[in-house]
């Protein structure tokens, strides 16, 4: 091998999960398993062998998170109990974060991802320097992403690069589950100066100028 030196000032490091299937005898069973060893399974957690459920890090889902594996095995055990495969996560409503500073968090549907639902989107983004609190703390740096279907209004997403990001995704997960609209979000009171805020100014950015309106609207 050949040694090489590259400078840099900050460092990201994506392990990753690896499932750990190896040793369990799936292949007996016939499991089916992806590449990367992960248990194939349907949406309702059920293996190609019906008897056989995978739920967590070991099971080949959209979102690998503590929260969605507790979930998960709750409605496996739903699925299996009742002999019924009724009861599934939509994991277009399940929040996650990039542990960054700032934070990057989301929740719902990206603005390309909209389309395919059959609708047409329409997006806000607003810079969280236009945010009073962040003056506040004297961290003006990321922003807020709203997506919005353009007929109805109805919020399908919220996508947010800020400090804490990761305790204003949880609210935010909230107005998507709930099916809010714009003026949904934009008729509620909110605590100022907060940096939740920000989900107000992103709704009001669709309906007026935000450079021109008094702080606490």
């Amino acid at each position: 091998g050949k040694d090489i030196e590259i400078a840099f000032d900050e460092l990201l490091i994506g392990t990753g999960k690896t499932p750990n299937t190896a040793g369990l005898g799936l292949e007996k069973a016939g499991v089916v398993l992806s590449n990367g060893g992960a248990i194939k399974v349907n949406a309702y957690y059920q293996t190609n062998a019906p008897h056989i459920y995978a739920v967590g890090d070991a099971a080949d889902l959209p979102k690998r998170l503590e929260t969605t594996a507790g979930k998960e095995g709750s409605f496996a055990a739903l699925n299996v109990i009742t002999g019924v495969n009724k009861s599934k996560l939509d994991y277009a409503l399940v929040p996650s974060v990039v542990f960054t500073d700032p934070a990057v968090a989301d929740v719902g549907l990206l603005d390309e991802e909209v389309p395919a639902h059959g609708l047409r989107c329409m997006c806000g983004t607003v810079y969280l320097n236009k945010l009073p609190k962040s003056r506040v703390i004297k961290d003006p740096r990321g922003a807020i992403k709203m997506v919005a279907e353009e007929k109805s209004g109805r919020i399908a997403g919220i996508h947010i690069l800020a400090p804490h990001a990761e305790e204003l995704i949880n609210a935010a997960m909230y107005i998507v589950r709930a099916r809010m609209t714009i003026d949904d979000v934009i008729d509620s009171l909110t605590v100022f100066p907060t940096m939740s805020e920000a989900i107000k100014l992103a709704a009001l950015s669709f309906r007026t100028d935000i450079d021109r309106i008094s702080c606490c609207i």
